[in-house]
């Protein structure tokens, strides 16, 4: 029985042992409505509590949610504020008792709550797959209403986005993307957009000279055909891996006969070329042709005159 007694009067008793222990605690305001802050210096003080030994593992794993919140309902002019935290701005687990709050100064800068619409800018951070280019981006919407602190909305034109990562991409993507908030303080939920990033394939140059110039004609036309000159150099752009395997063979490049009289004509060179290459410039541009009719009908259709 003596044992027994002696057991339950230590359980009781240790109770009732305090431990010590020192956490970092953020600094957190309780406002006015229309109020908001932008800074506290310093964010966060050293808290050292006195609790019950069964509140160890509440304290030690931050599972018994102490806070450190002080009242500045009383404050509408914005501005800077310093006040004297109090034991009693801590709230947390029953029967712990505060030892010391240091530093126990805070400053803070206190503003009014603004809105404002302003217009989205892209932020991209990386670079694509080799051989890619990040050419343009769009937004939806491309407009949002911003709520802070009327001090920084007033010097706003714009609000970005958080860093889109564009890193080894090849493909135009679209992603939600969180705008930059205002500040660490700032109210409310974080706002998200749709990024659309559009990502093109890197162009190559490259030129391929003495390319013949093939022509178009009416059906069953008669003619002697005079082109000059029969030869273009041609300078392209194209994806890098199009343009690595190019060979001439892989070009046409013609001018349209259909429908002309016989006569002397300037024409423009028509092209046909691979999928993703494009012509940059032909040189020269504008080929010279002389179609006259054969008196003698010897000469096949289309004879061209060397």
């Amino acid at each position: 029985m003596a044992l027994v007694v002696g057991i339950v009067v230590w359980i009781i008793a240790s109770r009732w042992v305090y431990e010590t222990s020192t956490l970092v605690v953020p600094v957190e305001l309780k406002l006015a409505p229309g109020m908001t802050v932008t800074d506290i210096v310093p964010p966060q003080v050293n808290v050292t509590l006195e609790y019950p030994r069964e509140s160890h593992d509440l304290i030690e794993d931050g599972k018994g949610e102490i806070k450190l919140i002080h009242d500045l309902t009383g404050n509408r002019t914005p501005g800077r504020v310093n006040f004297e935290l109090q034991g009693e701005d801590l709230t947390g687990p029953a029967r712990f008792r505060v030892v010391s709050l240091i530093p126990s100064r805070i400053s803070a800068e206190i503003d009014s709550l603004a809105e404002k619409v302003l217009p989205v800018k892209v932020v991209t951070q990386g670079a694509p797959r080799r051989g890619y280019r990040k050419v343009g981006q769009r937004v939806i919407p491309p407009e949002v209403k911003v709520v802070g602190p009327e001090a920084i909305l007033e010097k706003m034109t714009e609000i970005e986005t958080e860093p889109v990562n564009i890193t080894g991409r090849e493909i135009t993507f679209d992603t939600p993307a969180i705008l930059h908030p205002l500040s660490r303080f700032s109210p409310g939920k974080e706002q998200k957009v749709t990024v659309i990033v559009i990502l093109r394939p890197e162009l190559q140059q490259r030129s391929f000279e003495g390319v013949g110039v093939d022509f178009l004609k009416d059906p069953g036309a008669s003619n002697e055909i005079q082109i000059v000159p029969k030869e273009v150099d041609l300078y392209l752009k194209g994806p890098e891996t199009v343009m690595e395997s190019l060979t001439v063979g892989d070009l046409r490049v013609y001018i349209d006969l259909v429908g002309l009289k016989p006569g002397t004509w300037e024409l423009p060179l028509h092209t046909a070329f691979p999928a993703g290459v494009i012509l940059d410039r032909a040189d020269p541009d504008i080929i010279k042709v002389t179609l006259e009719p054969d008196p003698n009908g010897l000469l096949g259709p289309g004879t061209v005159i060397k």
